[in-house]
């Protein structure tokens, strides 16, 4: 009887310490790398319910000094803005900075940025957690971007609509899913006017 009781409470001792363990995940740490690439699969498979899974009710966006706050229905319209020019993204390289923060490097490319690019756009961004959700997206830096390229192309486009398709006139500025597809619109006229 004495030989059980010590058997057991042995027992009980070895699976407490089992579970209650240092390297165990406990609740309350992000797990990054699964919502970055939630996120990710979201953008590319045009699912908004995925991408709200992962990102907070206030998505704080930054770009070359630009400081926007976006409520996730603003940031839906932005989707629906993206997702008309079927884009792809791919995860190229990523640097867990803490639990709570990572620099990933993208590559990116839709009808869009192949009318105003050629090839795809690479750019290194810190996309910051709380609770478990994307709270910040910092873009950092552009990798691959030729900005002389995009602008001759972007202006020439914008010039020409607004002389010979004046009902088109702002699609540049319009980032709604109505103005991605005015866009797309203006590129397929410009393209084909020879």
């Amino acid at each position: 009887m004495k030989k059980l009781i010590t058997y057991t409470l042995l027992t009980i001792a070895l699976i407490w310490s089992c579970n209650s363990g240092s390297d165990k995940p406990k609740a309350s740490e992000p797990l990054t790398d699964k919502i970055i690439g939630t996120y990710f699969n979201g953008l590319n498979e045009s699912n908004f319910k995925k991408i709200a899974s992962c990102i907070s009710d206030s998505l704080l966006t930054m770009e070359g000094g630009f400081v926007l706050t976006k409520s996730s229905k603003d940031y839906y319209i932005h989707f629906q803005w993206d997702s008309v020019f079927s884009p792809t993204y791919q995860l190229l390289n990523s640097e867990k900075i803490s639990d709570s923060s990572i620099v990933v490097t993208i590559s990116k490319i839709c009808d869009r940025i192949r009318y105003l690019h050629d090839t795809a756009t690479v750019y290194k961004a810190k996309i910051d957690l709380t609770a478990n959700r994307i709270t910040k997206i910092n873009n950092l830096e552009l990798v691959v971007f030729d900005t002389l390229k995009w602008g001759t192309r972007r202006d020439a486009l914008v010039a020409w609509i607004r002389t010979n398709h004046p009902e088109l006139d702002g699609f540049i500025m319009d980032q709604t899913p109505a103005g991605a597809k005015h866009y797309l619109q203006a590129i397929e006229l410009y393209t084909s006017r020879n």
